[in-house]
């Protein structure tokens, strides 16, 4: 199985990928080592980690998708996490590779957020 982990910046993707390599022993890729791997050791890669999400992530996406490929070629299982997987990414994951494939977008600062603004209503709301 392939679980690719994706949402905005420090929104717990890696402390998820951690947890999950920690309870299942599925071994993590962060693209964001991808990226300044490839940065530093490739001329004109075609983006600098200042671009824009979207742009590094279109860079780095038929890259990753060979490896997601691979890794279902060869019966392994990985999580690949980083900010720079896009929605619309997945959908260029054809069949059979795809039925391999389970996305996630965390955006666990909302829901936080959320908590706590509700937290804070409650005792607004009682009196």
């Amino acid at each position: 199985m392939i679980i690719l982990i994706s949402g905005n910046s420090c929104t717990g993707k890696t402390y998820m990928s951690q947890q999950l390599l920690e309870k299942y022993k599925i071994p993590y890729l962060l693209v964001d080592h991808l990226k300044m791997g490839l940065y530093r050791g490739v001329n004109n890669i075609g983006f600098t980690p200042l671009d824009s999400n979207e742009v590094i992530g279109e860079k780095l996406w038929p890259i990753l998708k060979g490896i997601i490929m691979t890794n279902i070629e060869n019966d392994q299982n990985i999580i690949i996490e980083g900010c720079y997987i896009l929605p619309h990414h997945t959908k260029d994951i054809e069949k059979p590779y795809s039925d391999h494939v389970f996305q996630y977008f965390s955006d666990f600062r909302q829901i936080i957020l959320g908590i706590i603004f509700n937290q804070r209503l409650k005792p607004i709301e009682m009196q």
